[in-house]
């Protein structure tokens, strides 16, 4: 299972989506996409298997790509399975509200992460969801395309992470909190 759909190379490949959110610097980023290029012409010719176009071989910094070349696997939506697994699709059909959430909500949680799943669920029963994130970064307007309602960062003053992580239990219980009074009018 894999939460993205994120090819091996190029702009939108392994290195240059992740690389840069593990301290990878851009000259680091042409450098390990040179390496994930060369490993898919390698694999095409000994292997005879074009991994560039399957969508998440390049999940996990091209693990992805290893599953499927070597050990003979296929890709499947994590989110996908893990809400077919957990009836989901019936259990939403009632719901008044989803919340859901992800550490850092930016441009690359559209290709296939957990709320990219919940809002490709959720689209047909038209129920609202919101997302609970330890921080937004970046232009998300592609998940309001998706159907996301809301979205809301659980830091309440800038801080840097060390110290922030020390009150994420309290911060997460009243962005929750809030989301909910302003959704059902609690008082």
């Amino acid at each position: 299972m894999c939460d993205v759909t994120n090819p091996l190379c190029g702009p939108y490949g392994a290195a240059a989506v992740y690389g840069p959110q593990k301290g990878a610097n851009a000259d680091m980023v042409k450098a390990l996409d040179e390496g994930l290029s060369h490993m898919a012409d390698i694999i095409e010719k000994d292997l005879g298997i074009d991994i560039r176009t399957i969508p998440g071989v390049g999940a996990a910094g091209g693990m992805g790509a290893g599953t499927v070349a070597l050990l003979g696997g296929k890709l499947e939506s994590g989110i996908k399975t893990v809400l077919d697994v957990a009836g989901f699709h019936h259990r939403v059909t009632d719901a008044s509200l989803v919340l859901t959430g992800e550490g850092r909500m930016d441009e690359q949680s559209a290709f296939g992460k957990v709320i990219s799943g919940i809002l490709n669920a959720t689209r047909a029963h038209a129920v609202p969801v919101i997302a609970v994130c330890g921080g937004i970064q970046g232009n998300v307007d592609t998940l309001y395309a998706q159907g996301l309602t809301a979205a809301f960062s659980i830091n309440r003053l800038p801080m840097p992470f060390e110290e922030a992580k020390q009150y994420s239990n309290q911060n997460l219980y009243e962005t929750v909190s809030n989301v909910i009074r302003t959704f059902f009018h609690v008082t």
